[in-house]
C-alpha cells in the first residue's frame, strides 16, 4: 500500500514539476514574443530580445540580451546592448491589464552615443517614442484589445558604460552615472510606449549630461556642451 502511494505521489509530483516548467517556458516565451514584435515598432529600428526566463510564482526572472540597433542614419553599431535584465513582477497582474512590475534592474548596460551636435542616434529613438507616444497605436494590448498599462515600483540602471562617438571619430568609453526611479505610473498605470519613452528620455538625459562632463577629456571647446539642448527637441 505504502509503495503505491509513493508511486501516485511521485507521478503527481513529477505532473507537478512538468507543469510548472511548462508555464516558465510559456511566460519567459511569452515575454520575449512581445519585446521581438513591439520593440521594433516602438524604437523604430531592431530590437532583439535572445530570451525571457520569469517564475509565474514569485513573477521573479531575467530577460537576457537585449539589443537595440542604430537607428536608420547612423553607424551600424547597436545603440544599446544589455546582456541581463533582472524583473520581479506580481505574479498575479502578469496576465493582466495592468502590470505591476516591483523592480527592474538593468547592470552593466552599454549605450552608444553618437552625436552630430544637434542631433544623436538616441536622440532619434526618443523622437521617434515621443511620436507614438502621442498617437497610442504601438501601445502593447491584450488579447481582447484592451491597451496594457504598466507601474513601476523601482527602476536601477547600474555599473553602465557610455561610448561617446562625436561627428564619427572613434568611440571614448564614458562611465555612466547610476539612474535610480521610484514609483512610475503610480497613478493608475502608463502605456508601454509611454514607459518606454520615460526609461530612454531619461537615459537620453544622463548620457547627455556625462558627455558634456566630459567634453574637456573628448573634444576641445564647447562642441559637446551645447548637445546639452538636445534632451529638448
Amino acid at each position: 500500500m505504502k509503495k503505491k502511494l509513493y508511486i501516485v505521489l511521485g507521478v503527481i509530483a513529477g505532473v507537478i514539476l512538468v507543469v510548472y516548467l511548462v508555464l516558465i517556458f510559456f511566460v519567459g516565451s511569452l515575454v520575449t514574443t512581445a519585446v521581438n514584435r513591439y520593440g521594433p515598432q516602438l524604437a523604430k529600428t531592431d530590437v532583439h530580445l535572445t530570451e525571457a526566463h520569469i517564475s509565474p510564482l514569485s513573477g521573479e526572472g531575467s530577460l537576457d540580451q537585449l539589443i537595440v540597433a542604430n537607428p536608420p542614419g547612423w553607424s551600424k553599431n547597436n545603440a544599446f546592448s544589455l546582456k541581463s535584465i533582472h524583473v520581479a513582477v506580481a505574479p498575479s497582474t502578469i496576465f493582466s491589464d495592468h502590470v505591476v512590475i516591483k523592480e527592474i534592474v538593468i547592470d552593466s548596460p552599454e549605450i552608444l552615443y553618437e552625436t552630430r551636435v544637434l542631433t544623436s542616434n538616441i536622440g532619434d529613438i526618443v523622437k521617434g517614442l515621443q511620436h507614438d507616444q502621442s498617437r497610442g497605436t504601438t501601445d502593447a494590448k491584450t488579447k481582447s484589445g484592451a491597451t496594457i498599462k504598466f507601474e513601476v515600483d523601482h527602476l536601477l540602471v547600474k555599473g553602465g558604460t557610455i561610448k561617446l562617438s562625436v561627428a564619427g571619430a572613434a568611440a571614448v568609453p564614458l562611465t555612466m552615472p547610476t539612474i535610480d526611479l521610484h514609483d512610475l505610473g503610480k497613478d493608475g498605470g502608463i502605456t508601454s510606449t509611454q514607459l518606454a519613452t520615460l526609461i530612454t528620455e531619461t537615459l537620453l538625459k544622463t548620457v547627455v549630461q556625462s558627455a558634456a562632463g566630459a567634453a574637456n577629456k573628448v573634444v576641445p571647446g564647447d562642441l559637446l556642451k551645447s548637445a546639452e539642448g538636445l534632451f529638448k527637441h
